[in-house]
């Protein structure tokens, strides 16, 4: 997971939504003054994350502000395409290995529907997250923020994900997994990412993916003969050893690699190559 503080920005996209023929354009325009005067508090609120946030003063603009983000005006939704369309490789709040292209209003929008089109408040997220985050913001019982806002605050990208695996030789099958969080000595910000993570349900998913992938190997060392542990080992080999196991893949990947009997079993798997005709080949345009 990385810390995305570059994509804060200065500049709000207000100008981008005023430049419509919306018919409701005129309502905007009214509040456009206050919208732009409530960012100025957005950092402040995001850092005072122990405090529950005040209810919204714009209640009254709710379906007029989540238009706009909705329905976009064609410079707003330009903008909004570019941040969907990241070059991200693992999502900001999880780690799930694959690019987060949706949007998530850290600050709800049905809420506090002030930051819907503050692009501060869009953070990229996987399609896994969005569902399980919905609108909830706010703990009760810790008194602190639900999430971390990969923006403001570098906690995520402090932690990774170390996966074990419990083999059964016996059986040659898993027994089970179990997902650790490896951490700085004196981390003193590890109750906030439990608290992240857990409502997330991140170690569960983690599980998930882990025994998905496990089959998935399965299936394709069963047609194909190659080397399991050579594989893994080049894929690792090309980034920091820092960063292994910050995304789910590279967490499993390093788990098969700690684990003997599972490299054993999967270089044991007895394959059915599939055999390619030596045919001629050519090509032809679309």
């Amino acid at each position: 997971m990385k810390y995305l503080n570059d994509y804060i920005t200065k500049y709000n996209w207000i100008n981008k939504a005023r430049k419509t023929t919306k018919s409701n354009l005129p309502d905007f325009l009214l509040i456009k003054k206050s919208l732009i005067n409530r960012y100025f508090d957005y950092e402040g609120l995001i850092q005072s994350y122990r405090t529950p946030l005040a209810n919204t003063t714009f209640s009254s603009s709710t379906d007029l502000l989540k238009n706009f983000y909705e329905k976009p005006p064609t410079l707003l939704s330009s903008k909004l395409k570019e941040r969907r369309n990241n070059d991200l490789e693992e999502c900001p709040y999880c780690g799930k290995p694959s690019t987060p292209n949706t949007l998530d209003h850290f600050i709800p929008k049905t809420q506090w529907p002030d930051f819907s089109i503050y692009p501060n408040n869009l953070v990229p997220q996987c399609r896994s997250c969005a569902p399980i985050k919905g609108e909830d913001y706010y703990c009760n019982q810790s008194n602190q923020a639900i999430f971390i806002h990969p923006f403001y605050f570098d906690y995520l990208s402090k932690v990774r994900f170390k996966v074990i695996i419990d083999f059964n030789t016996s059986l040659n099958k898993v027994n089970t997994y179990s997902v650790e969080i490896i951490h700085p000595k004196g981390f003193k910000n590890l109750d906030r990412v439990r608290l992240h993570f857990e409502n997330l349900n991140v170690q569960n998913r983690i599980i998930a993916y882990c025994i998905k992938e496990f089959r998935r190997w399965e299936t394709r060392l069963s047609q194909y003969k190659f080397d399991i542990e050579e594989l893994f080992s080049i894929s690792l080999g090309s980034i920091n050893p820092k960063d292994i196991g910050k995304n789910w893949e590279t967490a499993f990947f390093q788990a098969v690699l700690d684990n003997k009997d599972c490299i054993d079993y999967f270089n044991n798997i007895n394959t059915n190559t599939t055999i390619v005709d030596d045919d001629e080949e050519t090509t032809s345009s679309f």
